[in-house]
């Protein structure tokens, strides 16, 4: 954030008109991507600026003690939403989340980490657990084809 306080925005790849085009009732294609791309690129930096690092350091020492992020993150005032969202767009965020959560399973102790089990009936939360919990019959290429 600069001296005066307020968030940085981002860098737009549509001109001012097109995004101002919106405002003024202009439904084209153009005038609503350049809105769309305003309005999420806004909600970001205010996403960020109200994420800090000290948030993300309260966020790990919290799952390592409580490995359900729906159970933990309330404490903190934040969402499973605000989470799995940040997890998406910062990688190295995602990667210490999953590596605390890996670590704590509580699906582990039972032998049941990585099966449906583990996530319905051990509150097993991490990568393993959430895959197997979406299900095993849809093929891993992507393709959507059961087996």
């Amino acid at each position: 954030m600069p001296g005066n306080g307020r968030p940085t925005s981002l860098p737009l790849t549509y001109s001012p008109h097109d995004r101002a085009r919106w405002r003024y009732s202009e439904r084209d294609d153009e005038a609503r991507a350049a809105h769309v791309e305003e309005s999420r690129i806004r909600r970001r930096v205010v996403r960020d600026a109200m994420w800090t690092p000290k948030l993300t350091r309260q966020v790990l020492r919290l799952l390592a003690r409580i490995p359900d992020p729906a159970e933990a993150l309330p404490q903190l005032g934040r969402t499973t939403h605000e989470l799995y969202g940040r997890m998406i767009t910062e990688q190295e965020f995602a990667e210490q989340v999953e590596a605390v959560l890996a670590e704590n399973c509580r699906a582990l102790a039972a032998g049941m980490c990585g099966r449906p089990a583990g996530y319905r009936h051990y509150g097993g939360r991490c990568a393993a657990c959430r895959k197997a919990k979406r299900g095993s019959s849809a093929s891993d290429d992507g393709s959507g084809s059961a087996r």
